[in-house]
């Protein structure tokens, strides 16, 4: 770890030596399970607080690996090089391709993010859902005007790359059925995450009238209604963000990665594993909806109780996303 980069120091390998497939590989190493628990070691070091960069931050380090000097090429070796019928010669010096960069950086998950909180309490109670918590548009500058946000460095037009959600809840304390195979099979009291598009105008015309924008963002609305308007008959789903411990009266603390390299089948078994083990709708190890967040999007998170005595109390919760720069 460079301290005053606080960034991983990266493998320096010459260009001939790089194979962005193998690279691109060894990314899908880790399982959401395994991420989990290098999360939970890291909050268990005493004194290390963990750190987030700005976007000024990436953007020095993009800069200092942008004219990095990869290596100097020799007498020896520019003369071999020339023989092969390469164009180096002696003094000569490489740097690093904006693409290898793009990899050392997301290797080292070295991101901009924003959080975003809610403060106080709340009690959900049988079938009175509601949505506690909402993030800004990705990549939108929170000080902007909403209908003409002003968009922060990013990378790609998908440029998320992990949300974590943070939570502090519990249910009523007392229920469930005799012999789950779970501290959360047979739980009425969850949440669920929703991404929601966002809303552009027909056109970029700057002569646009309010009620031109309004009518615009009714339609846009009953087009793209989100499904997080359900029934009282909705129950947990392969979707669920995660549900309370049965019949736990104390809060509890979690923390929930959602990761754009997780690609687990929500039909295989290690997929219902980490469901069954975090409470957590198998469909969320996919990393779909990472991959699917696009500039402006935002992430909509609702508290739920379901049956007569089941209640939700959620004593905390945040959101922080992370995206490339």
């Amino acid at each position: 770890m460079l301290p005053w980069l606080r960034l991983r120091r990266p493998r320096i390998v010459g260009l001939n030596d790089v194979n962005p497939e193998t690279e691109q590989a060894h990314e899908s190493w880790e399982t959401p399970e395994s991420r989990a628990e290098s999360q939970s070691e890291s909050q268990d070091r005493k004194g290390e607080e963990e750190y987030y960069p700005s976007i000024n931050d990436v953007l020095c380090v993009r800069e200092f690996l942008l004219h990095f000097q990869l290596r100097k090429v020799c007498q020896h070796e520019g003369e071999e090089r020339k023989g092969k019928g390469d164009v180096a010669t002696p003094g000569h010096t490489e740097r690093l391709p904006v693409e290898i960069i793009d990899m050392i950086l997301d290797h080292a998950e070295y991101w901009p993010s924003v959080e975003t909180k809610i403060e106080g309490k709340r009690v959900i109670r049988q079938d009175q859902d509601a949505e506690i918590l909402r993030t800004g548009g990705l990549c939108y500058a929170s000080s902007s005007p909403a209908i003409k946000p002003r968009i922060l460095p990013h990378r790609t037009v998908h440029p998320c790359r992990k949300i974590v959600f943070t939570l502090t809840a519990h249910d009523q304390g007392w229920g469930g059925s005799h012999g789950t195979r779970s501290a959360y099979e047979g739980s009425y009291s969850w949440f669920d995450a929703y991404r929601i598009p966002a809303f552009h105008p027909l056109s970029d015309d700057n002569q646009h009238q309010p009620a031109d924008l309004v009518a615009q963002y009714q339609q846009y609305y009953e087009e793209q209604r989100p499904r997080f308007e359900v029934s009282a008959n909705f129950l947990p789903s392969k979707e669920t963000l995660c549900c309370n411990k049965v019949a736990v009266r104390q809060a509890q603390t979690r923390r929930i990665s959602w990761h754009y390299r997780d690609a687990l089948d929500p039909n295989s078994d290690e997929a219902k594993e980490i469901g069954a083990k975090q409470g957590r709708g198998p469909g969320t190890t996919s990393g779909q909806m990472v991959r699917a967040m696009e500039i402006g999007d935002e992430l909509s998170v609702w508290a739920r109780a379901r049956f007569p005595g089941w209640m939700n109390h959620v004593e905390g919760m945040s959101v922080r996303v992370f995206w490339a720069v």
